[in-house]
């Protein structure tokens, strides 16, 4: 549940000297007095750095694209609607993009999940992720697509060209050697009726593309857990809603009912979710996102192929 337990590609932290030194380049005004990694991603890292006495948080990509700048400047735009952290500086530093983002105190809303004795608040919870959907569902955007390191709209898709990728990852040979064949034929079959089950009414909006507990940061405020964070927009893009609420839902039925019914009041006061033809979307759209997924796991991984087979026919059976 939650990725919990998957595998992840062998990859070691940088070096300390290596911290300082980018820390030096990124930041040459002030003196770093202290850094702990947080956690790591498959292609990023967290660090807490103290700066002249000050908290910050250091996001290491060791990828050379546009993604770290785009989170910088989609924050600089969002940050007066949507709790996100601010990114201060980013800078490329070969072989890293390094991001200095401002420091969220708590922790995440997955690790809270994880721990049975704190689900007691699980509707409220909910509640507010699918309030924090309703903030980017209100940000609305001329066409889906994908942004540009200015976070401008630059690259539209359809529906078609989801379909057209969802095939390419059918036909790899990842998901050939991994999926189960009757789960392959009945993607097969459902691809026919993509264009359907992809339609939607709804402006396209801003879709954070990971919203899921792990990227939701909550504190305990008047005896109250409250979500106060949204990170990691990586994957941001514009399309419709359904997109990110299939990812909260991705889990449902593994967790108490109160974790899909919190969510889905919150959204069903406004009108979204709400009808047959929307669950059937996200779905879909779940479905394809774990195909995706699945083309991505490397044979070494059999905690993470199972999980994400067994997603999948979740999916299937939902629709």
């Amino acid at each position: 549940m939650f990725k919990d337990r998957w595998e992840k590609e062998s990859r070691l932290p940088p070096r300390q000297n290596t911290i300082k030194a980018l820390m030096d380049r990124l930041c040459p005004s002030q003196t770093l007095e202290l850094f702990t990694l947080l956690h790591g991603g498959l292609s990023h890292w967290h660090y807490k750095v103290i700066l002249d006495s000050e908290v910050y948080v250091l996001r290491l990509h060791d990828r050379n694209d546009i993604k770290a700048p785009m989170e910088a400047a989609l924050a600089r735009k969002i940050s007066p609607f949507i709790p996100a952290p601010r990114v201060l500086k980013t800078l490329y530093i070969a072989p890293y993009w390094c991001s200095l983002l401002t420091f969220e105190e708590g922790i995440t809303l997955r690790t809270l999940l994880l721990n049975p004795a704190e689900q007691k608040n699980l509707y409220d919870l909910s509640y507010q992720a699918g309030q924090l959907l309703l903030m980017l569902q209100n940000m609305p955007y001329a066409s889906s697509g994908f942004f540009d390191e200015s976070a401008a709209l630059s690259t539209p898709f359809t529906p078609k060209d989801l379909l057209e990728h969802a095939h390419l990852c059918l036909e790899s040979d990842a998901v050939k050697t991994l999926l189960p064949l009757k789960l392959q034929d009945h993607l097969n079959c459902l691809f026919k009726e993509g264009e359907r089950l992809l339609h939607v009414t709804q402006t396209p909006c801003l879709v954070h593309g990971d919203f899921d507990p792990s990227n939701m940061f909550v504190r305990v405020e008047k005896d109250k857990w409250i979500i106060t964070s949204l990170i990691d927009w990586e994957y941001a893009h514009a399309g419709t809603y359904l997109q990110d609420a299939a990812n909260w839902l991705r889990w449902r039925h593994h967790m108490p009912l109160e974790y899909m019914a919190g969510f889905s009041d919150a959204l069903q006061e406004k009108g979204l979710l709400s009808t047959d033809a929307d669950w059937q979307t996200a779905s879909f759209l779940d479905a394809l996102a774990l195909l995706d997924l699945l083309k991505r796991t490397r044979p070494h991984q059999p905690i993470r192929t199972a999980s994400l087979c067994a997603l999948i026919e979740e999916r299937l059976q939902d629709l």
